[in-house]
């Protein structure tokens, strides 16, 4: 069975357009993963801006394929449009959590406000619960 995984991951645009832009460019560049794996396991939200899945009991680990080609998307998304991303993992240990995040950066190394404040939205989108629930 193996060690399996909790994953979500929220990858934010400035707007709609930026999005399409995005999932035009990632379809020709990807069709087979984003035929495969985004197209039917991610969902856009209610603006179109930000494209997000949750996995819940997966093999996350580093050289897995899937694991692989989503962070090369989310490192694609970065280095070429106005975009933000934000990604926890919660492993079965209770100490096992991973949370990243990045932002485009201009050309100077800065980030631009608005992206700011688009990491602060991704970053409330995203967040951990732990429960205790008894069964008796």
């Amino acid at each position: 069975m193996g060690y399996r995984s909790d994953v979500g991951i929220v990858l934010g645009f400035l707007n709609a357009d930026e999005a399409n832009k995005f999932i035009t460019t990632y379809k020709i560049k990807k069709p087979e993963f984003w035929e495969n794996e985004i197209g039917k396991f991610w969902q856009m939200n209610q603006d179109s801006s930000v494209i997000y899945a949750q996995m819940d009991s997966v093999k996350w680990y580093p050289e897995h394929r899937l694991v692989m080609d989503i962070s090369e998307m989310l490192e694609f998304a970065i280095e070429n449009f106005q975009c933000a991303y934000h990604f926890i993992r919660i492993g079965e240990n209770e100490d096992d959590i991973e949370i990243e995040g990045d932002t485009h950066k201009e050309d100077d190394g800065s980030v631009r406000k608005d992206l700011v404040h688009l990491t602060l939205e991704l970053n409330d989108m995203l967040t951990i619960s732990r429960r205790i629930i008894l069964v008796i």
